[in-house]
């Protein structure tokens, strides 16, 4: 029996210990398991999302460290946006056990380069963290946009990449080939050189501000290789209509000289700025050597159409190159020694070209001594060229207004009931009948007017950019029809392109 109590109470004894040593190695491997999830761990103490009265997205994280290890490096993911890295957390500052710290994604981490963010509407984001040892933890959660409900345009992602990559093409196929047959212009390069000068100013683009200064380089350089050097001819200080074109045209020199003036802007290259000066030399004498050298009977003040290396191709004057007046007004302040010139060009070019934007004509000729149109049409991206140079000459003025006002009253007709010229302008208008006389808007139209509508029909523009912005990528094409659809087979255009990634930044 005392045997039965011994091995009885030994029983006991060891059960009270296994018991207590059970409890004990259960706490401490679950302390051992839980130290080593919080060696690297932290914690989201507060969040938020607010969209700014300019339309600017700004996300907030507090984070705290409630691990055991430094923490060096911090990415914050919103989805659908590229993943950024928070400046103030690094190797040099590192987060350190116990510590809390707020990281701030602005605008300049291109946020909302590929999205416009809507108040009110929720966003996934993910915040990884990096420790000093290379291991890394991660949470993600949902964020509600707070602020501002009114819409944000930027330029979308596809636009900038394809001139990026593309630029001077003229057209790009749909599998992304370039169209070679077309091949590479003055006209592509010189828009795309004006949007990028844009883009490089922009915060949008801060982060890739060096890759669009090398563009920009890139396409300037290019476009010396196609100006005309040859003082004897005609040419002279023209550029060629496409590289492989022995046409040099008024309106491409025109086009050429504020892209040229703005590279040489942007980079302090002298060789932009005379390649400027000798477009403005060919510009000259295409308004006076038709008369000087008695091919017409008279001085008009208007610009040949083009020529041919040392003889004129075309002598009409087209209406269009009112749009010349852009660059010739820059030419007047950067080049001051040969202000009075340009300044009397601009005159006579004006002064007679605007009798036939008046009329809804689209060029003069000596030939017959009269204006002409195609039939009963304009063709609307050559009106929106004229009113940008008249703009950009004269201002407002009541020539603009009213040619501008009526041609953007146009209803729809009962052929074409779903043209809306807020949107864009028909590709033809009949200004006899007052109405569309196809069955497309002509898509660069929507962003040469971004100026005029911008400051005197705001309601135009945001009409326009928001039905682009709904459907970027069906806008890159040259002709969409009334109900939004691009004309089949086409390729993607690169004046197009240029002119709507304009429009984006100045909304």
């Amino acid at each position: 029996m005392g045997l039965r109590g011994l091995s009885h109470a030994a029983a006991t004894i060891l059960l009270v210990l296994l018991v207590f040593l059970t409890g004990f190695l259960s706490g401490f491997f679950r302390d051992l398991i839980l130290g080593l999830a919080y060696a690297g761990k932290f914690k989201v103490e507060g969040f938020s999302f607010f969209k700014l009265k300019d339309g600017r997205a700004v996300l907030t994280v507090n984070l705290k460290n409630v691990g055991s290890k430094p923490i060096v490096k911090v990415v914050v993911h919103v989805a659908d946006e590229e993943p950024y890295t928070a400046l103030e957390i690094s190797n040099s500052t590192p987060l350190q056990p116990g510590e809390s710290r707020t990281v701030k994604l602005e605008n300049g981490y291109r946020l909302g380069l590929t999205r416009n963010y809507v108040a009110g509407e929720k966003y996934t984001v993910s915040v990884e963290a990096v420790f000093h040892d290379g291991s890394a933890f991660s949470e993600t959660f949902k964020v509600t946009c707070e602020g501002e409900s009114r819409r944000w345009f930027q330029v979308p992602a596809s636009y900038y990449e394809f001139v990026m990559n593309y630029s001077p093409y003229i057209y790009v196929h749909r599998n992304g080939t370039p169209d070679y047959s077309w091949g590479r212009s003055a006209f592509a390069a010189s828009f795309s050189i004006e949007f990028l000068y844009e883009a490089y100013h922009d915060p949008q683009f801060r982060l890739v501000k060096d890759e669009i200064y090398g563009k920009i380089v890139e396409l300037a350089d290019w476009l010396l290789t196609q100006q005309c050097l040859d003082e004897g001819k005609l040419a002279y200080g023209g550029f060629k209509s496409t590289e492989t074109s022995i046409y040099y045209y008024s309106i491409d020199a025109g086009r050429a000289i504020p892209a040229l003036l703005k590279a040489y802007n942007l980079t302090g290259n002298a060789a932009y700025l005379e390649a400027a000066k000798k477009a403005g030399v060919f510009l000259y004498n295409m308004q006076h050597k038709p008369y000087e050298l008695n091919l017409t009977g008279q001085y008009y003040g208007g610009f040949a159409r083009a020529v041919v290396g040392d003889w004129f191709g075309w002598l009409d004057m087209d209406v269009e190159c009112l749009y010349n007046l852009y660059g010739l007004k820059m030419l007047a302040e950067c080049d001051p020694a040969n202000r009075t010139v340009y300044e009397e060009m601009m005159k006579d070019a004006a002064e007679f070209l605007k009798e036939g934007l008046e009329g809804y004509y689209m060029h003069y000729s000596p030939s017959d001594d009269s204006w002409h149109r195609a039939g009963t049409c304009i063709l609307d991206d050559c009106y929106s060229y004229a009113l940008y140079g008249l703009y950009k000459y004269e201002g407002y003025s009541e020539t603009v207004k009213t040619v501008y006002e009526q041609i953007n009253s146009i209803g729809p007709s009962p052929e074409h009931p779903e043209y809306n010229a807020s949107i864009c302008w028909a590709g033809y208008i009949d200004v006899v009948d007052w109405k569309p006389a196809c069955h497309y808007y002509d898509v660069v139209t929507s962003g040469i007017l971004w100026e005029i509508r911008k400051n005197h029909d705001p309601g135009s523009l945001l009409a326009s950019l928001s039905v682009i912005d709904e459907d970027p990528e069906t806008w890159m094409v040259w002709g969409v029809t009334y109900d939004f659809k691009p004309l089949p087979n086409l390729p993607y255009a690169m004046a197009t392109v240029c002119w709507i990634s304009i429009l984006y930044p100045n909304w």
